[in-house]
């Protein structure tokens, strides 16, 4: 596997949550729901983030999400991705945020490349954009939508099984699984 950590970052629906369960089922990832974890007492919060960081593979789902972004929830989840960037494991991360809300959330710095953080995602790991609108929105039918939102999870999973360089190419048998699971 490489090491590293892959955000998949960008507007509500857009399949980053799904494209990162697919490789979580594929895997057998972790999954940390980030603001359960900032939402926990201290002392629940440190047996968490030392079972998730010993985890060998981690999706940590919402950062930016609700109380991801107080005091709390900010030291949780960078000490989280720091230590899964030391013990060089992989993690798949998925939000809402920009780079540059991200480096002001959590280094506190008003420029992306000043954040140390965002500096670890990219050290073997990337930072991934997810363009377009929500798939869940009214502007589709239900049957488009599903289709749209297989592709976008396809595309999504084949950019983490590129970022992570994880088994075989699984492209035919992904699509075969994310239209199941989207029930198509």
């Amino acid at each position: 596997d490489k090491r590293g950590t892959l955000m998949l970052a960008g507007h509500v629906g857009t399949g980053k949550t799904t494209a990162a369960a697919v490789w979580a089922c594929r895997v057998k990832a972790e999954w940390c729901w980030a603001p359960d974890l900032a939402g926990h007492t201290p002392s629940k919060a440190d047996a968490a983030i030392e079972r998730f960081r010993a985890a060998p593979h981690l999706v940590i789902d919402e950062i930016g999400g609700q109380g991801t972004t107080t005091p709390a929830g900010v030291e949780r989840i960078a000490r989280l991705l720091s230590g899964r960037y030391a013990d060089m494991r992989p993690t798949v991360c998925t939000g809402n945020l920009s780079k540059a809300d991200f480096a002001l959330a959590y280094d506190g710095v008003d420029k992306p490349e000043l954040s140390r953080l965002l500096d670890r995602i990219n050290d073997g790991g990337q930072w991934l954009n997810v363009l377009g609108e929500s798939l869940r929105g009214p502007s589709l039918d239900l049957a488009q939508r599903r289709i749209e939102h297989a592709r976008q999870v396809v595309r999504l999973h084949g950019e983490i099984t590129l970022a992570h360089a994880h088994a075989e190419d699984p492209s035919a048998e992904v699509v075969d699984e994310v239209l199941a699971t989207l029930g198509l």
